[in-house]
């Protein structure tokens, strides 16, 4: 199930009535309750569940560049830390 049919489910059981705990417990901790909660918090304000961005630090770690330099530089040098590796590579 993907994330926009999971919060289908919630704004849908929110609608009939259920609570943040009966809706985890249907759900059978599928989605953590501070994130049913959070959601149910938008739908009270906006009346849907509207995610702009990933919740999180932003990934900047493992784009495609970085992993194909890591992967020649691994390839290149036998052994390396991936502390000494992540200098390298200013991340």
């Amino acid at each position: 199930m993907k994330s926009k049919d999971i919060q289908e489910v919630v704004k849908t059981k929110y609608g009939n009535g259920d609570g943040p705990m009966k809706i985890y417990r249907d759900l059978a901790g599928v989605v953590s309750l501070k994130t049913i909660k959070l959601w149910i918090k938008m739908i009270n304000n906006t009346d849907s569940i509207n995610l702009s961005s990933t919740p999180g630090r932003p990934h900047i770690a493992r784009t495609k560049a970085n992993i194909s330099k890591a992967k020649w530089d691994l390839n290149r040098k036998k052994q390396v830390s991936t502390r000494k590796l992540a200098v390298e590579m200013d991340i």
